[in-house]
């Protein structure tokens, strides 16, 4: 079975009963961090819609004489159910399609262009419960279908989960620790600790991370509010059997510096705009072996993009 056709279906099913793993930028689809300091406060069902897009600006390659500029878009979406004071249960998906625009791609393995556009997707259940006032524990996992639209779905599947616990110093000041682990596309198993911070610094101002990555927010009123942060990134795409590299994998690290405005006009509704730098990004890819073709760094670049976040 093929990318194309049951990666689209497959995607709209679990974003209808998937629960809040969305990610906001400048850190999107990274592995999750629990910030659960609210918990407590959350209605008993909660649910979450949070589309996104993005872009990063053409940028050179370092030896290839080759360029590429990305555009992604994607939306994360869930529910989450109190089971009780203590516990909470939820499911959560992401799905994000990513179109890449390869320029001069004649130097590149395979004189072609190596990938057109590429899809990912993600879900599953987690839960979280709190033993006491300061102490809680978390924990999810679920699969995930990353490839090239084309790709075969089987040779696109990897699995990953997450296990910690949390402990607040004060109502202003928590954090997350604990082990996440995926497997990985023709590579070995990737098993990587969990950090979380939450520091209310003032009324205003809000230091957290998002994944594998700081945010650093103020608010302006009640209405705006500023952030800054850094955070690191990685996709991985099987690509398809007719690919100058047949049935290979394409490996897109990153890491981006970011800043943008958040405007919340209601408890249920959040706009973002942000941007920044791609400060450094590398592009690999290896065949169906998992043998390394190419391996090539980008000069850095910037990106714009726009999200928004629904609560129901």
């Amino acid at each position: 079975m093929k990318f194309d056709r049951f990666g689209l279906s497959l995607a709209a099913a679990a974003t209808c009963a998937a629960g809040a793993h969305a990610q906001s930028a400048p850190a999107s689809h990274a592995e999750p961090v629990i910030t659960a300091e609210a918990a407590r406060e959350r209605p008993e069902v909660r649910f979450e819609v949070k589309p996104r897009v993005s872009h990063a600006f053409r940028s050179d390659f370092d030896d290839a004489g080759a360029d590429v500029s990305v555009t992604r878009a994607g939306v994360a979406a869930g529910w989450s159910i109190a089971v009780n004071p203590r516990l909470r249960l939820g499911m959560s998906a992401d799905f994000e399609s990513s179109w890449y625009d390869f320029g001069k791609s004649a130097t590149l393995p395979g004189g072609g262009e190596p990938l057109d556009s590429a899809a990912s997707i993600r879900f599953g259940p987690s839960i979280f419960y709190a033993i006491d006032e300061r102490w809680s524990v978390f924990a999810g996992a679920g699969p995930e279908f990353s490839g090239a639209y084309g790709a075969d779905v089987g040779d696109s599947f990897t699995f990953g989960g997450y296990v910690g616990a949390r402990y607040a110093f004060s109502e202003r000041f928590a954090l997350s620790f604990g082990l996440q682990g995926r497997t990985r596309l023709e590579e070995d198993a990737r098993l990587l600790p969990l950090l979380g911070i939450e520091w209310q610094i003032t009324d205003d101002v809000r230091l957290s991370t998002e994944g594998p990555g700081l945010r650093l927010t103020v608010r302006l009123d009640d209405a705006w509010s500023f952030n800054i942060g850094a955070a690191w990134e990685l996709r991985e795409y099987r690509l398809e059997d007719d690919a100058p590299i047949p049935e290979g994998v394409l490996r897109d690290s990153r890491f981006v510096v970011g800043a943008g405005f958040d405007f919340t006009p209601s408890p249920w509704v959040t706009l973002s705009l942000f941007g920044g730098v791609v400060a450094w990004q590398e592009y690999r890819f290896e065949d169906r072996d998992g043998n390394e073709r190419f391996e090539d760094n980008t000069d850095p670049t910037g990106f714009i993009g726009f999200s928004a976040a629904f609560r129901f």
